[in-house]
């Protein structure tokens, strides 16, 4: 009889991104591919190919010491790092941020360390979540004008037929982002949303879809929801 693998499992928040943690018994900790892919808003495909030539524990972990779990892919720390850098290097805002964040994160973990200074996790999330206001803030001098540039394209480049702050709404609408609320009020969750849903929009624009149509693809497939699993 084969041994049983017992692995637990916990949800943590790395840099804003929501995911859940595999802890081996040997202390090395993983997370589910397919899941990492849906916090970046890309396709798991794209997230293999990014990572050509390295090992993956394919099914590794399948049917050992738990049940419900559909995963047959796990990534090590060191290859969610990879998968960053490499859709950071491209243009993905969210990867972007993820980057920048968790660099950030890690240099002020290992000051207070220094300093003996503790702090709860809410605090670091809190400090997070003021970076990503920032990234947001920088973002937009980005965005406005490259989204209204794919909106004149559609309009065969006249201005006057840009309705801006209603395709805004739209967009965030199709994002599942609150509306009536800027970037200052969103909580950090909402931010990575907006972030998902700029990159997402960005990659059907490049890959040919008109404004409309980029839209209905985003209501139709939501990749705003975290999976869980059941663990014994």
């Amino acid at each position: 009889m084969s041994e049983v693998i017992k692995v637990e499992t916990r949800e943590i928040v790395v840099a804003g991104l929501k995911l859940s943690c595999y802890r081996l018994p040997s202390g090395e900790y993983r997370a589910s591919l397919s899941q990492f892919a849906k916090a970046l808003g890309v396709e798991t495909t794209n997230v293999k190919r990014s990572l050509k030539g390295v090992s993956l524990e394919v099914k590794a972990l399948s049917g050992k010491g738990f049940k419900g779990v559909t995963e047959t892919i796990l990534l090590t720390p060191e290859q969610m790092t990879t998968v960053v850098g490499s859709f950071a290097g491209n243009g993905n805002k969210v990867a972007l941020s993820y980057l920048i964040a968790t660099s950030t994160e890690t240099l002020i973990r290992r000051a207070d360390a220094v300093f003996g200074i503790k702090k709860k996790e809410s605090d670091y999330e809190e400090e997070t979540k003021k970076l990503y206001l920032r990234l947001r803030q920088q973002a937009r001098v980005t965005f406005r004008p490259k989204f209204t540039d794919w909106l004149k394209s559609d309009h065969n480049g006249d201005s006057s037929e840009v309705n801006f702050p209603k395709e805004v709404r739209r967009l965030k609408a199709a994002g599942n982002i609150p509306i009536g609320r800027g970037v200052d009020e969103m909580s950090l969750d909402e931010l990575m949303k907006w972030s998902e849903a700029e990159s997402r929009y960005d990659a059907m624009r490049i890959a040919g879809l008109s404004h409309n149509e980029a839209l209905l693809t985003m209501k139709a497939s939501d990749l705003t929801q975290i999976p869980t699993f059941d663990f014994e």
